[in-house]
């Protein structure tokens, strides 16, 4: 955490508002990243698998295509939104499945979240 104002520093330096890191929208310079050429691309790629191993996060990949949504949204009865989450909506309905994972993991580890009694 000491790193990350001089990380978001570096990046506003660059250009780059409160970029998201999505790394395939960082290898194939879209959006925000687009600014950037590829060796700075790669320097951030470099950058965030320093921290990860340095501090050993566990990375938890998931890919959720629009075939993958629509057969979820398909096998039941689902809500419209959840609270300004839409259902509907391919990239919150990623993300509510982004943050299960997430969630499952937590409880996976030792002592988890478990919630107190």
């Amino acid at each position: 955490m000491d790193q990350l104002p001089n990380a978001l520093s570096f990046l506003r330096e660059l250009g780059l508002k409160d970029p998201e890191f999505h790394f395939a929208d960082i290898w194939a310079g879209r959006g925000e990243f687009s600014k950037l050429e590829l060796p700075q691309r790669l320097g951030l790629c470099r950058f965030m698998a320093h921290i990860f191993a340095a501090y050993r996060f566990s990375v938890l990949v998931q890919t959720f295509d629009p075939s993958t949504a629509t057969d979820i949204r398909n096998r039941g009865e689902w809500p419209k939104s959840f609270g300004p989450v839409k259902f509907s909506d391919h990239g919150d309905l990623a993300l509510i499945f982004a943050l299960l994972r997430v969630r499952l993991y937590l409880n996976s580890l030792e002592g988890g979240m478990r919630r107190p009694a």
